[in-house]
């Protein structure tokens, strides 16, 4: 691995020092080497083309070197090479639109280099102007609408949108659109209620126009959240959500999300047009955890509230089942139980098995009994709201023969 490593590096340097020698230069001056004459240039916004006389019948030159003006640089530094004495063209790329620039051309042999040409001036041509109208449509849900009249230029051959995300103005390249009469883009990786800033560029290809200017546009924002919340503690078999919501004129619905538990996540239960919403449930005394959020009619919704809701319990089981023979039968009696309101009574033997009797009070008399038979019973307790306990302990009784 370490000698890949160190044989890439060799490479990679080799590779640097070749790319610098093609840019060599001999520095020797020879005033018998033949200067280049006659250069004209033609300009484009990134490049400046060159010609010149040919000079190819002269056997001693191996080229041409292209020396450009950096005042920066405190004179000429090379440029560009062309390597062929029948060449008589160049191109210089990469330049400043609508800007000056300076050149010199030298013809070289094997050793050495002929005085510099005639020092030639060029200007690059200014970029294009952007698009002549552009807008962007904003208060759309989770997008924003980019329209713009197509550029006049013919040599336009599309479009580049930017956009910065906030007020640094730090744009980054989003789209790029081919033709020229594309007139729309829809930026759709935005977030709701976000100001975003675009600049339109044309495209040739020679590279960009000048950019637009900036377009604004806001988001629409999300429903506002619902408020008050609340949920039923104390209902038979069902939990009640009540809320209070702002109204808007594009409202759609409102979601219910619920949860049986406060480690599951939560999954959409159901919807609801109105502020209440009533969740039946089966179970007594159960545990319901619930988000309510606010939905428009573009599907955007809002931040979700939560609230915990819980169903009635039954009653507790009677407890302390008794039972003393009396005259005219056996006498059951029972503790009293919470919120009860009846008590059922049910007895098994070898030919009943079912509900006895049902009761206000803690004590029944049975007197459906025959002899030497065994009986078993138990009672439940049932509240206002016709929840039942479950049945107490078991109690079992044996008549004798003598009953």
């Amino acid at each position: 691995m370490k000698k890949r490593l160190q044989s890439t590096l060799i490479t990679l340097f080799l590779t640097f020092l070749s790319g610098c020698a093609t840019l060599n230069s001999p520095q020797q001056q020879d005033p018998n080497l033949p200067v280049p004459s006659g250069i004209k240039t033609i300009s484009d916004s990134r490049e400046i083309g060159f010609e010149w006389a040919s000079l190819g019948d002269d056997e001693r030159i191996a080229g041409y070197s292209i020396y450009r003006l950096e005042p920066n640089k405190g004179g000429y530094s090379l440029v560009g090479k062309v390597e062929d004495r029948f060449a008589t063209h160049f191109v210089d790329s990469g330049l400043k639109p609508d800007s000056d620039y300076s050149y010199e051309i030298r013809s070289y042999s094997k050793n050495s280099v002929s005085a510099p040409s005639k020092q030639v001036s060029a200007h690059t041509r200014a970029m294009i102007e952007s698009v002549p109208f552009a807008e962007a449509i904003q208060g759309l849900p989770e997008r924003v609408k980019l329209i713009w009249r197509p550029h006049p230029d013919m040599a336009v051959n599309g479009y580049e949108i930017q956009r910065a995300d906030g007020e640094d103005k730090k744009y980054s390249r989003i789209a790029s659109l081919k033709g020229r009469l594309n007139a729309e883009f829809i930026d759709s990786s935005v977030k709701s209620n976000q100001t975003y800033y675009y600049i339109i560029y044309a495209q040739t290809s020679k590279g960009l126009s000048k950019p637009s200017n900036p377009l604004k546009a806001t988001t629409k924002p999300l429903p506002l959240p619902i408020r008050a919340i609340s949920a039923s503690k104390d209902e038979p078999k069902k939990i009640t959500l009540k809320w209070q919501s702002t109204p808007f004129d594009d409202f759609s619905h409102f979601n219910i999300y619920r949860s049986s538990a406060k480690f599951l996540p939560y999954t959409l239960h159901d919807t609801s047009k109105t502020n209440t919403y009533t969740d039946l449930e089966t179970s007594n005394d159960a545990t319901r955890y619930y988000q309510v959020s606010v939905v428009d009619k573009d599907g955007l919704e809002s931040q979700k509230v939560e609230v915990i809701g819980h169903t009635l319990a039954a009653p507790k089981a009677p407890k302390s089942l008794a039972a003393e023979p009396t005259a005219t039968g056996i006498a059951l009696s029972w503790g009293a139980v919470a919120g009860a309101k009846k008590y059922k009574i049910y007895k098994k033997s070898a030919d009943f098995d079912g509900l006895l009797a049902e009761v206000s009070g803690t004590t029944y008399v049975d007197t459906r009994l025959a002899p030497d038979s065994s009986f078993t019973y138990n009672v439940v307790a049932v509240d206002n709201y016709g929840l039942e306990s479950s049945k107490s302990d078991s109690l079992k009784i044996k008549t004798n023969a003598e009953f």
